[in-house]
């Protein structure tokens, strides 16, 4: 995402872990020309693909209220310690719960 393309309301999501993968939701809630202040929001299962594979969405109506101050860089923000990438519509692949979680 460029930064000029993060707008209030938009999605963003970071994918993490050793071993496993995690997926988190964030929503911005403001910006400037150079930060944006974000949330963190829930995530639903969309679909199982096999044992250990789920992909996941946002669940825009869980909506966390610690808001945040990040720096906008080439691909987005940091939230809570990971690349944040603009969030596209589709499902992401995230561990299955009980395998590794």
């Amino acid at each position: 995402a460029q930064c000029a393309d993060i707008k209030i309301g938009d999605i963003f999501y970071t994918s993490w872990g050793y071993d496993q993968t995690n997926v988190d939701f964030y929503m911005v809630t403001d910006r400037t020309a150079k930060t944006v202040k974000y949330v963190r929001v829930g995530k639903a299962l969309d679909h199982n693909d096999g044992a250990a594979c789920d992909f996941v969405a946002p669940d825009k109506a869980r909506v966390g209220e610690n808001e945040k101050t990040a720096r906008i860089n080439a691909w987005g923000f940091t939230a809570d310690g990971h690349a944040a990438s603009k969030y596209e519509g589709k499902p992401v692949y995230e561990t299955a719960a009980g395998w590794g979680h």
